[in-house]
């Protein structure tokens, strides 16, 4: 049995729902006991459908976002753009998302994502990256790591509905 033919395409209007459902998937699986299940259940994917439309609308000159489309669906994306950190210079570019829906993790979609998109850093002539991620979630730290990211040591912490949500922030050097 041979695998899906997959490629990557610039992310249009039509695959919203799609990028909302494979985020949700995402959280809902990759979070699992790092963030309380009420929070994760209660995850909507019109609401990040909206969020997603709202971002990229408002952002679509400083952001891209390109999907994995397997044989006709979104099973991940990525997202990356201009630094949205006021500490750091123009020549910084940001990988903002990656996700990959957990029917199809395992099959080389993350590693093929995070490749695209450090090559379109790259190519948008960005000297460095960073990327934010959950601080306690040690898969996705070890994957940067793996990857040649280093912790850059800063920290955030956001309120998502009375739960703080601790993110450590991870930076590449192209030069």
């Amino acid at each position: 049995m041979s695998e899906p033919g997959y490629h990557y395409r610039f992310f249009e209007t039509k695959d919203l729902h799609a990028v909302a459902t494979v985020h949700v998937r995402t959280w809902q699986y990759a979070y699992k006991g790092l963030l309380p299940d009420a929070l994760l259940n209660n995850m909507s994917i019109e609401k990040r459908a909206t969020e997603w439309r709202r971002s990229m609308l408002m952002d679509s000159l400083k952001h891209r976002m390109y999907v994995a489309d397997v044989d006709g669906k979104v099973a991940g994306f990525c997202v990356v753009g201009k630094a949205q950190d006021t500490d750091l210079d123009d020549n910084t570019g940001e990988l903002l998302a990656i996700y990959v829906d957990p029917d199809y993790m395992g099959k080389g979609i993350g590693f093929s994502l995070h490749q695209l998109g450090i090559n379109l850093l790259k190519s948008a002539n960005y000297d460095q990256s960073v990327v934010w991620f959950m601080t306690y979630n040690e898969k996705v730290r070890l994957f940067y790591q793996k990857r040649g990211w280093v912790n850059d040591n800063k920290i955030k912490v956001r309120d998502w509905d009375g739960f703080q949500l601790h993110e450590s922030r991870y930076r590449m050097k192209f030069a």
